[in-house]
């Protein structure tokens, strides 16, 4: 209320002053008679753990009565749990879904809490995001109002479109709701049927990761890897789509699709060099497919090396868990989860980030400034990093649905000698499966 000299706010997402272009800093705008605002953007929404004042210049004393963050928080249920004896598996689980929470909008599931100019739903970040919300929160509504927003708001990154079909698939097995696909039957078929189009020659991929693996983001997308990423999706899309097409009476367009997945995986195989050439990523890809029966054969090596099996992005790291799994290597699995997801909160994270590697925390310390992105802002609150809650219910408690809104369901728990229990619910159109 006795504010006299100059004093300017900030907040950041680590323990000093974000300084790229000071658009985190600002001075305060008086609200009242004793009030005064940080306002950086109209929607008075930021992402933030740290904040700071600072004294600029002052002239005689004057006193902080009181300081304080107003939220806003998306209203949601957690109609999912997971427990288990190990506390960093359990934190984990609980982080992404906050995660996800943190970045509820009110029109979409973002994807990035802090503003930088890219707050929206990312096509492909959405796969992550949605797959997490749907076991945390089972809000069906909410994911499938996402998937139609995504429908229209396109990123016109290829490898995106592809992850579409197969969050859709997702949003099929837990919700069961057959009308909500047939609804987007049409951009569904559209996406499969380009896949086809540019499948012997993709390019224009924009983006696939962070990875130097992945073409370092915007800088080398047409890479080689990125091309047999972008192809083998194309197979498991169109194979794990097939199934979807059966259960909703499209039993042509499923023959179609399965069509398509048989021609091109025998087109690739016919080089007797291809498999040779796959890197970690395209391999992980090729193994989700389901490429080959032998998922061994397509192990890369990499996925057994604990440094190199680190991709740059926990968005990555989901597919590359995932395969894991499928192949059946869970030891490699849990290690990448503890060395990635946990060295995140270990570093002080109380969401899961865009880009990470746990040899930054020697160095940057806890809760130190991280790297910057091409993006001139690195976000510590990306729900594209929070895939791993699925993977973790899925996996490790084991419920998994066999047909669509867990008509019919497997709990095969995996332990690993990484807990000595587990316990957790997962809500269903039937009820919870605890």
């Amino acid at each position: 209320p006795d504010l006299a000299g100059r004093v300017t706010l900030g907040v950041s997402e680590y323990n000093v002053v974000e300084s790229i272009g000071g658009h985190k800093t600002r001075r305060p705008e008086k609200c009242g008679p004793s009030t005064y605002r940080l306002k950086l953007n109209r929607e008075l929404y930021e992402g933030v753990r740290f904040a700071f004042v600072n004294v600029e210049k002052f002239d005689r004393p004057f006193t902080i009565t009181g300081i304080r963050a107003v939220t806003q928080v998306m209203p949601v249920n957690y109609t999912g749990a997971f427990a288990c004896d190990n506390p960093l598996l359990e934190r984990i689980w609980y982080v992404a879904a906050w995660d996800v929470r943190a970045n509820l909008r009110e029109d979409c599931i973002g994807a990035i809490l802090m503003d930088r100019g890219d707050r929206i739903s990312w096509t492909g970040d959405a796969y992550p995001s949605q797959a997490a919300s749907l076991v945390a929160f089972s809000n069906y509504d909410t994911v499938l109002k996402n998937l139609r927003f995504t429908e229209c708001h396109r990123n016109n990154i290829e490898s995106y479109e592809l992850y579409w079909i197969e969050s859709l698939i997702d949003y099929y097995m837990y919700s069961g709701d057959a009308e909500g696909v047939k609804s987007l039957l049409s951009a569904a078929i559209g996406r499969l049927d380009h896949a086809y189009a540019i499948f012997d020659a993709p390019k224009h991929l924009r983006f696939v990761g962070w990875d130097e693996r992945t073409g370092i983001a915007f800088d080398h997308p047409d890479c080689t890897q990125n091309k047999f990423t972008y192809q083998l999706l194309a197979i498991g899309a169109w194979k794990h789509f097939a199934e979807v097409l059966d259960r909703i009476g499209e039993g042509a367009r499923a023959a179609t699709y399965r069509r398509y997945a048989t021609e091109k995986t025998k087109q690739l195989l016919a080089d007797p060099g291809y498999l040779g050439r796959l890197g970690m990523h395209a391999s992980a890809d090729a193994i989700n497919a389901g490429l080959l029966p032998d998922l061994e054969k397509l192990y890369h090596r990499d996925l057994a090396d604990r440094v190199q099996r680190l991709s740059y992005s926990p968005f990555n790291q989901c597919f590359l868990i995932q395969a894991m799994a499928a192949a059946g290597h869970y030891d490699d699995a849990f290690a990448s989860i503890f060395d990635l997801w946990g060295e995140q909160i270990n570093y002080g994270g109380t969401c899961f980030f865009e880009v990470f590697r746990p040899d930054w925390i020697p160095i940057i310390g806890i809760n130190g400034p991280v790297p910057f992105t091409q993006s001139g802002h690195t976000s510590l609150a990306h729900p594209w990093g929070a895939g791993v809650l699925q993977w973790l219910s899925e996996e490790m408690l084991g419920i998994k649905p066999l047909e669509p809104g867990f008509a019919k369901f497997v709990v095969r728990p995996h332990f690993n000698g990484r807990a000595t229990r587990v316990s957790g619910r997962t809500m269903t159109p039937h009820g919870a499966v605890e």
